[in-house]
Order: structure tokens, then C-alpha cells, then sequence
């Protein structure tokens, strides 16, 4: 088997057959598609069932909701192709992506191709400018700061060999587990590569459509990010020790800094919906990131987010009316309940 292609499915039935269709009109002949159905409540069952009469190559394997970490882990206890390839039960692949994939794997001695993908939504599909110069490459160096910056994983293809070597899997986190799996594995590979091609489409929801993870933040949910890239820097520690004469200090950095940039842009910036416990455990986490890094990293994060005040965060929302730099004020007429103060 060339390629094994993992699929986490958690009550996915609004796009689930789109999904399908792509996987199954692949150029491709020799790959298996294993979707983990993770106690769906819905018509996910139900639609695998009628596909996997149909297809062959599709394993289904049912399982209680334990997360997507979880569900990713039995995919690949699972899994006998040479490499494995992940992918998301909303998620549209392109009809040659895992020709290309492997093709360019096996063309260039690869453990690890980096490619192409772009984001849509119910109006338009727009590409993703980052990957510009990391898919160009012939050879990407582990420690090139630019893979921190490309956690997901299906523009991605792993060599199962590795995995299994080194006993890899997704920690028990409910986020940026994607990003702790990815580079624990960057750092075991002998060569990576890049592929300048579209292979799939991300699917963006919007207008309520599906609520972000990061749309109320708990503590909890922070917690796990951090403890994700505690694993990440541990591993990278780790990899510095075997390979002793890289300079780290700008690499690590670049992780820090990648780090403190989502706390603020996916959880700190929704500061005025989340208990004072959550936006004080936030401020203590990136204060002392912030203290690790130089004033260059320092000031590309405040160019970055102009907002914040990165000398000192707000712990709650006293703090933060006395730190205002500006007053917004609502008219409205006598007696009017809309507004509050």
C-alpha cells in the first residue's frame, strides 16, 4: 500500500460526502482511506456505511468521542502504506494530490513534502502567500524557522517508517496538537522537500456555520496550547542535543514569538468575552514568554499587534478601562435600552 490516508470524523455529515468524493476520485490506485468516526451523534455512520459498500479501499473504525488527537492515533495504529497522509471530514482534496505527493517524495528521497493548499468559503477561495517560498525549495533544512509558521497537516505527507520508529503520536491536547506531532516529526527527518502545487482545499466556515475552538476561551483550552509547545520545545531541546553545533538561540526565538503571536491573535484578542481568570492566566503565559526573547523579536511582535500593549497586559476588565487609550461613546435617545454603559 503507497499511501494511507487518515480521516478524524466528528459529526461531519454536512460536507462529509464532498469529502469522500475526493478521496475516492483520486489518480492514484494504490492507497486506503481510514476514517475514525469519533462517536458521531449524526448521519456520519450512516453515509461511511453506504460508501464503504461501495469502495473498498474505505476502513471505518467507530470509536467513543475521545478528540481528534485520539481519533488520529488509532488511524495510525491502523494504517500499512508506506507513508500517510492526513486529511480533514470537511476538506476537499485535489483528483492528483497524492500522485504528486508521493511523486515527489520518492523523486527527490524525502521523508517529509511540504505543498501547496488554499482556503474557500461560501464566496470566494483565496491562496495562502506564506508557503510561497517554503514549497519552491528542493531541500528545506529541519531548523528552517519557516515550517513553525505551517502547522496543518494536510498539505503534508509523512513517511509511516518514522512514525513508527520513533513511536510518534498526537498528544492527548484539544489544541495546536496538529502543530506538536508535525514538528516532533520534523525534527526525526533526514530531508525534507517542497511541492509548488495546490493539493487541497480548506474549508472556512463562517456565518455561524461552526464555532471556533477559540471562540470562548477557557482556561483549559490554553492550557492545552501551551502544554503543546511545552512538547514542541522540548523536542526541538532535544534535537539541538543531538545536533549540537546549530546556533539555536534565533530559531528558538522564532517559536517563541510564533507562540505569543497566536495567544494574542487567537485567544487575548477575544479579552473582553472571557473571565478575569482566563485573561490573567493568558497575560502571566505571554509576559513570560516575552521575557525570553531579544528587543527585536519584542518589537516585531508590538509592529505586529498594535493594540495590545505588550509592557504590560491587562489582567481584567478595571485594568484594562484604565489602560484605555481612547473612550468610544453610543448616542442614543432618552429612555433607550439598547446601549449599556
Amino acid at each position: 500500500m503507497k499511501v494511507s490516508v487518515i480521516v478524524a470524523a466528528y459529526n461531519a455529515e454536512k460536507y462529509l460526502r464532498e469529502t469522500l468524493d475526493s478521496l475516492f476520485c483520486q489518480s492514484m490506485k494504490d492507497y486506503e482511506v481510514i476514517v475514525v468516526d469519533d462517536g458521531s451523534a449524526d448521519g456520519t455512520g450512516e453515509i461511511l456505511a453506504e460508501y464503504g459498500r461501495n469502495y473498498p479501499a474505505l476502513r471505518v473504525i467507530r470509536q467513543e468521542n475521545k478528540g481528534p488527537s485520539a481519533a488520529r492515533n488509532t488511524g495510525l495504529a491502523a494504517a500499512s502504506g508506506e507513508y500517510v497522509y492526513f486529511f480533514d471530514a470537511d476538506d476537499i482534496l485535489e483528483p492528483d494530490a497524492l500522485d504528486a505527493l508521493c511523486g515527489r517524495a520518492a523523486e527527490r528521497k524525502a521523508d517529509l513534502v511540504i505543498a501547496r493548499y488554499d482556503i474557500f468559503d461560501r464566496f470566494r477561495a483565496y491562496p495562502v502567500h506564506e508557503l510561497d517560498c517554503l514549497v519552491r525549495e528542493k531541500k528545506i533544512g529541519k531548523y528552517d524557522p519557516r515550517i513553525l509558521w505551517t502547522f496543518s497537516l494536510c498539505n503534508k505527507l509523512f513517511r509511516r517508517e518514522i512514525i513508527e520508529a520513533f513511536s510518534l503520536c498526537f498528544p492527548p491536547v484539544s489544541y495546536s496538537e496538529d502543530g506538536a506531532f508535525l514538528m516532533e516529526y520534523v525534527y526525526r527527518c533526514r530531508r525534507i522537500t517542497g511541492l509548488d502545487k495546490v493539493v487541497f482545499h480548506y474549508r472556512r466556515a463562517g456565518g455561524g456555520e461552526n464555532a471556533s475552538i477559540t471562540a470562548s476561551p477557557s482556561p483549559e483550552k490554553i492550557r492545552d496550547y501551551i502544554e503543546a509547545h511545552r512538547r514542541i520545545e522540548a523536542s526541538m531541546m532535544e534535537s539541538f542535543r543531538r545536533d549540537f553545533s546549530v546556533d539555536i538561540r534565533g530559531y528558538r526565538n522564532e517559536l517563541i514569538r510564533k507562540e505569543i503571536h497566536i495567544l494574542l491573535n487567537q485567544f487575548y484578542a477575544r479579552f473582553w468575552g472571557m473571565e478575569e481568570e482566563t485573561a490573567s492566566l493568558l497575560a502571566d503565559e505571554i509576559e513570560k514568554k516575552l521575557a525570553a526573547l531579544d528587543m527585536k523579536d519584542i518589537s516585531l511582535l508590538q509592529n505586529d499587534h498594535p493594540e495590545f500593549s505588550l509592557e504590560r497586559l491587562p489582567r481584567g476588565r478595571a485594568e484594562a478601562l484604565r489602560q484605555a487609550r481612547f473612550t468610544a461613546v453610543l448616542y442614543g435617545e432618552p429612555g433607550q435600552e439598547d446601549f449599556r454603559p
